[in-house]
């Protein structure tokens, strides 16, 4: 239900609205968000970005946390970063936010990205939800 176009929601270059029914995202509601990303050569990266929807209301949140893996080799990759998210003081809202990691130069052909859903007791969310926690993203950008 929340797949978008599995093979170039990320990369598209499209933004996603403020509904998680719009199909521009990728909804990851039973299970972490876990991708593989390949690059047609090697690239020396050193930052990470991904856009992402907060609906609370909806039980859709920010990621947890998210870690960016990455090597020349898919099966050989190092830990180049990792963040935090943070959690929304406001509920009720919809808004697009950003999530950045930077790192040194690192030269890549293979990027592994992994954002863990939200644990949260239900007490501590709206009491209209009735989903678990979920991640919705729509876009990532390598530079």
């Amino acid at each position: 239900k929340f797949g978008g176009k599995s093979d170039s929601t990320l990369v598209d270059g499209k933004s996603a609205g403020l509904s998680r029914d719009d199909k521009g995202y990728l909804g990851f509601v039973t299970k972490d968000m876990e991708v593989l990303l390949e690059m047609e050569a090697t690239t020396v990266l050193s930052r990470f970005s991904m856009s992402f929807l907060e609906d609370s209301e909806r039980g859709v949140f920010s990621p947890g946390a998210v870690e960016i893996w990455g090597g020349e080799h898919k099966n050989r990759l190092t830990k180049l970063g990792e963040v935090k998210g943070s959690i929304p003081k406001k509920t009720g809202s919809r808004a697009k936010g950003i999530i950045s990691i930077n790192f040194p130069e690192q030269s890549v052909r293979f990027v592994r990205v992994k954002a863990k859903r939200r644990v949260m007791s239900l007490a501590k969310r709206a009491p209209a939800d009735s989903a678990p926690p979920s991640v919705f993203i729509d876009e990532v950008a390598l530079e």
